[in-house]
């Protein structure tokens, strides 16, 4: 019980006995000597005091929780998509002469003066990584050029990863005419083709056997040699 409470009964009960007493006489015999002006001037001192004290603090019930603030449920960023090789089997290239040929299964052949040209896929010479620095699983790949028989050349195209689909960066040439490829790798944004080429001694019709490394970076949208 606070001490409003207490002076406000205090106050309740010496009202209610002058009340009851039926006279001022009958209250001054039950409490002494206390005249009726000095009664009055006690209530009236328990009032002022009453009206003196300080608002009581709110009890527990009404005093309001608030709730306990909750973290915003992480949204999982999501994993990049890699390209597939089928959508590479089936994507259009250029050939060595700069001319858009779209491959079917692999592989596009179209006539041309004095015979038919093919423009190859080679599926083992496909290598993802980064090529932008967006972190998306970029791809490379080579492709073989066949002119009407009398050389293959070998082209090594850049692909980005656009939200899924393929778009093409860049082609060059790479290695050399008739020469073998052996792997290609990305790594930290660095092609690296690697391969047998003709010796100095060796004729076109002889099997390569020098080896060979070419690397590449891509800059701006070009393939630059390192």
């Amino acid at each position: 019980m606070n001490i409003r409470l207490l002076l406000t009964v205090l106050i309740a009960v010496i009202l209610t006995a002058l009340t009851t007493s039926g006279t001022v006489y009958g209250w001054q015999k039950q409490i002494g000597n206390t005249t009726t002006a000095d009664l009055e001037t006690q209530i009236a001192a328990l009032r002022e005091q009453l009206a003196t004290l300080p608002t009581p603090l709110p009890t527990p019930a009404s005093i309001a929780i608030p709730e306990a603030t909750k973290s915003p449920t992480p949204v999982p960023t999501p994993a990049p998509v890699a390209l597939s090789t089928s959508q590479l089997m089936n994507f259009s290239f250029k050939d060595s002469n700069g001319i858009p040929r779209t491959l079917t299964n692999g592989v596009a052949s179209y006539p041309v003066a004095g015979g038919t040209e093919t423009l190859t896929l080679l599926p083992a010479t496909v290598a993802a990584g980064n090529l932008n620095g967006d972190n998306g699983i970029d791809e490379v790949a080579i492709l073989s050029d066949n002119e009407r028989g009398t050389g293959t050349y070998y082209l090594l195209a850049a692909l980005i990863n656009q939200s899924g689909q393929p778009t093409l960066a860049d082609e060059r040439p790479v290695l050399a005419d008739r020469s073998l490829i052996s792997s290609v790798t990305v790594n930290d944004g660095i092609i690296t083709v690697t391969g047998k080429i003709h010796g100095t001694d060796q004729s076109m019709a002889d099997a390569p056997n020098q080896p060979a490394t070419e690397q590449y970076r891509l800059s701006q949208g070009t393939l630059v040699k390192q």
